[in-house]
This record gives structure tokens, sequence and C-alpha cells, in this order.
């Protein structure tokens, strides 16, 4: 067992000196001898170039493919769905609560109406309007007294010597060129129950060809005007509800109340009463009311008597009832307005006279 040691040791040096390869070399100063380059030689001068890699052809741009050309548009306005309330500022009610203006009547030179209207059982629907290079002289009345939402108003009657000549109108005693139609290019109502589309004809723009009511109640109704010799314009409204009147006459006499009514239709719209006692003009004076369609109105009684106690009877007494809406805006000659409206006229009777006569 002394000797398994020394038996161990020389296992262990024999091992290390033989065994899996030769030694590194070493040089004189004991550093190892550096290794070979394993690299290949050269390729001679003269050796043909390798071949380079394939360059794929480019490839071409797409060719640009050309842009509509948009074709040239006959209107020149907003479209009616872009148009802005009659009020556009940012605190602005409703669009449908700014209806109720329309233009005052020295101002006046367009008016177009949307209407369903009935006259004695007879209806009739149409769109239909104009515009003119002045205002109308007689159809600026004279306030003769206000009470309320009610005012009587008077025709003017003016007299010219000698009589105007075709062309001319009197006014304030003057002849006077008369108002004049004018182009305001090509009208379009959208909103009813039919596209309407209009070129002036005659002096006027007018579509009847209706077999019911042309609007529907709550509808927004927009007119646009591309513009002419009358400056593009635009204005909206609101189609209203028919009117129902629960009586075919009026009847008013000296002693009574004067009331009106009608089936209410609460909205946005307002109702307008017009009564006109002397048709043949001798005293014209005609009594005009707007209120809130709250079903019925009794006329003040001051103004009942002054428009009893100034017309002496003549012609076909009526009154007509309009629930409607109002929009107006001014252009280079004056205002314009719309109106979409619901109307009815009636005979009215003043006791001691034969009715409606």
């Amino acid at each position: 067992m002394r000797n398994l040691p020394f038996l161990l040791a020389f296992a262990v040096a024999c091992s290390s000196g033989g065994g899996g390869g030769p030694a590194a070399d070493h040089g004189p100063d004991g550093t190892p001898d550096v290794a070979p380059d394993p690299s290949p030689d050269p390729a001679p001068e003269d050796a043909p170039d390798a071949a380079p890699d394939p360059v794929p052809d480019p490839v071409p741009d797409p060719e640009p493919v050309p842009e509509p050309v948009p074709e040239p548009a006959d209107v020149l306005v907003p479209e009616p769905s872009d148009l802005p309330p009659a009020d556009p500022g940012a605190d602005a009610p409703p669009w449908h609560e700014q209806y109720g203006l329309p233009c005052a009547p020295a101002k006046r030179v367009g008016d177009f109406a949307v209407e369903a209207g009935f006259t004695s059982g007879v209806e009739s629907f149409s769109v239909a309007g104009d515009v003119t290079d002045k205002v109308e002289p007689l159809s600026v009345l004279k306030v003769e007294k206000t009470d309320g939402p009610c005012t009587l108003f008077r025709r003017v009657s003016d007299v010219c010597i000698p009589a105007c000549t075709p062309g001319l109108v009197c006014a304030s005693d003057t002849c006077v060129p008369a108002p004049a139609p004018l182009d305001a290019g090509t009208i379009t109502v959208t909103g009813l129950v039919k596209p309407v589309s209009m070129v002036l004809k005659g002096g006027t723009y007018w579509d009847t060809d209706f077999d019911v009511p042309p609007f529907e109640p709550g509808a927004r109704v927009e007119l646009s005007a591309s513009g002419a010799a009358v400056p593009a314009f635009a204005l909206q409204g609101e189609g209203v509800p028919l009117i129902e009147i629960p009586g075919s006459v009026i009847t008013v006499g000296p002693d009574d109340p004067l009331a009106v009514t009608w089936t209410a239709a609460p909205g946005p719209w307002r109702v307008y009463l017009s009564i006109n006692i002397d048709q043949h003009g001798h005293t014209p004076l005609t009594l005009r009311c707007e209120v809130e369609d709250t079903g019925s109105f009794t006329i003040p009684e001051s103004l009942k008597k002054a428009l009893l106690d100034d017309n002496p009877l003549q012609g076909a007494p009526t009154c007509t009832i309009q629930r409607r809406t109002i929009d107006s805006t001014d252009v280079t000659q004056g205002c314009i307005e719309l109106s979409v409206r619901s109307s009815r006229r009636l005979p009215v009777c003043v006791e001691g006279w034969p009715c409606g006569g």
C-alpha cells in the first residue's frame, strides 16, 4: 500500500505526455509559435471574376389615374340641407322658432308661398311667387288703429289726373313706373311631397302639379334661388297641419263679440286672420291679426266697431284664416319672403245684411 502514491503519480505523468496528439511547438523564448494562416492562397490576377448577382429589372411606376372633372353646377347656392338657420349664432334658438318675421310692407319686393288652400270646398295646392324691381305702391297700407295682436289697415287710394298710361301706376297722386318682374334664376324647393324646380314664366314662378297638399306637417321646407338679375338667396319654412274650421261662415253683429274658432294644433307656426268687409274698395279697411295656435280668438271690440262703422257693406265680405310659418331675407332690390301655409276662406255674415252679399 505504500507504493500506491507512486503508482498514481506515474499514471498521471504518462497520461499527460502521450495520448491525444502532439504538444504545441514553442520558440526559443518559450512562447508558442504562431499557427500558419489556414486561408487559401489568393487567386491569380488573370483569374476571371466571379459572376455578379443578377439585378432585378426596375418595376415601372403605376400610371397616374386622372381625377374626375366635376360638372359645372347650375345652382350657385349651398345645398338646402346645409343652409344655416335664419340666425346662425351660437346661442340662437332652434330654426323653427325664428319664423314669424315677414318683410316690412315698404320693403317687400318678393313673395313666395307654398300653399294648401281651401275656398268654398275647392282645394288648391301650389308653389308660386315672384320678385319685382320695386315695391308695389298699392301693397303699402296705412295703419289706422292697433289693439293687441290686431291692426286695422286702410288702403291709400291715390288719384292721378290724367289717368296713368299702361306700364305706369298712380302713387302719391303721381304716375310712376309699375314694378317689373325680375329673374331670380332657377327656384328649387325641397322638403315637399315632390321635388320642385321652377324657372320664370310670364313674370312669375309657379307649380300647381299637386294632387295632395304639397307638404307634410313638420317637414322642413327650403327654397333656394340660383340668382340672375336678383342675387342668389335661400329661405326656409316648416310644413303645417291643415287648418280645420268647425263652421262654414263667420257671423258678426254690432252687439256681439267677433269670435273666430278653428281646430288647434300648437307648434312653431302661428295663425293669421284677415277680415275684409268692403270688397269693392269704397272705404277699403282690412283687419289683420296674428295669434298663437290656441283654437280661438276674439277680435278686440274697438277694432270690430271701427271696421263695421267705417265700412258700408259692399261686395262679398270674407275672412281668411291661415296657419303658417314665414321667413324673409334681404337682397339688393329689397326684401323677399316665403310663407308655408294652410288657408281657408269663409264668407262673413253681417247682421242686417244678406249673408255674403
